[in-house]
């Protein structure tokens, strides 16, 4: 037979055991901070919006944008992992995320001290050269780059750049040798590869594919493990002579290490259901963008490889930046 005082203690665990509960069942219960850590208006910022929105009709709370641009994405990201971990403040990163290591001194660990979330998006950059280069595939880049050494020049957006480091993947993985010549933007190596000024590049799908449709450069693969549905005339590099080869564009949701597994479980599971939904992949298609989705664990894996492998292109081309 139980005491007063061992009836008490059970009352009193068990309305403890309560609010543990109701607090795990409640979240969110204000407003959640989503940072992009880029100025408005990119890529990033793009789908972050789109992404807010949704999240905001599925969890019942206001998730509110937080730009915070600066030093290519380093000061917003070290923002939201040094945030508190209660699941109110997460980061959106992009495919820079996993080069930061081999680049830049930081003063957080890039795979302990977050908690990932999920993938979201992924989008390849088109391999594009400008239409006079007699070149119509990228076997014959291949053999035109070797058989005119130090003639060939790429343009990027900058130095230590995912434009610049995806090239810099494909010189590592063919043997051949590119002159990088780095702009201020992308806007503005395009105008010159136009132009002539440059000969080849890596870039984005949404800056690429219109120059591409106008004829004003020739697109001659995609960098992605597939084919994209917004271009499908298009292989991948790997498909034409270049087997492994994989950078893709793309896009994730993190926090900081530390936030309870049943909130990680919870936004997982939202943004497995917003990527699933039939008019989300359509509009994210306009951007030329795909849905992606991985478990926490997942999610975890592919950036320790991302890391390993940026770091092997940034040490074989020797890339530094300020």
């Amino acid at each position: 037979m139980n005491t007063p005082v061992q009836i008490a203690g059970l009352v009193l665990m068990m309305l403890v055991s309560g609010s543990v509960v109701a607090q795990k069942e409640a979240y969110p219960t204000k407003p959640i901070r989503l940072i992009v850590p880029f100025a408005p208006g990119g890529g990033t910022d793009t789908l972050a919006r789109y992404f807010s929105q949704k999240l905001t009709d599925s969890l019942g709370q206001q998730v509110v944008i937080d730009n915070r641009g600066g030093a290519g994405g380093l000061i917003g990201t070290a923002i939201g992992v040094r945030a508190r971990p209660d699941g109110y403040t997460l980061v959106m990163i992009s495919a820079g995320y996993p080069m930061y290591p081999a680049l830049y001194p930081l003063d957080y660990n890039p795979l302990t001290d977050i908690s990932p979330i999920t993938p979201v998006g992924t989008s390849p950059s088109l391999v594009t050269v400008h239409s006079a280069l007699p070149v119509k595939n990228i076997k014959e880049l291949i053999a035109y780059a070797k058989s005119n050494p130090g003639k060939l020049n790429y343009g990027s957006s900058g130095q230590g750049g995912n434009t610049h480091l995806t090239t810099e993947l494909f010189n590592y993985m063919t043997g051949v040798t590119m002159t990088h010549i780095p702009f201020r933007a992308q806007t503005l190596a395009i105008a010159d590869l136009i132009s002539g000024r440059i000969h080849v590049m890596f870039g984005s799908m949404l800056s690429m594919r219109p120059q591409i449709m106008a004829g004003k450069l020739r697109g001659l693969a995609v960098t992605t493990a597939k084919r994209s549905q917004a271009v499908p005339e298009l292989p991948t590099v790997a498909e034409s002579g270049v087997p492994g080869y994989e950078a893709a564009s793309w896009y994730g949701i993190l926090g900081p290490a530390g936030i309870p597994k049943p909130i990680v479980n919870r936004l997982n599971g939202e943004l497995k259901r917003i990527v699933s939904q039939p008019d989300f992949a359509e509009r994210l298609s306009h951007e030329g963008i795909e849905p992606l989705y991985a478990t926490p664990e997942g999610f975890a894996t592919s950036l320790k490889t991302d890391i390993a492998k940026w770091s092997k292109v940034v040490k074989a081309a020797k890339i530094t930046v300020e």
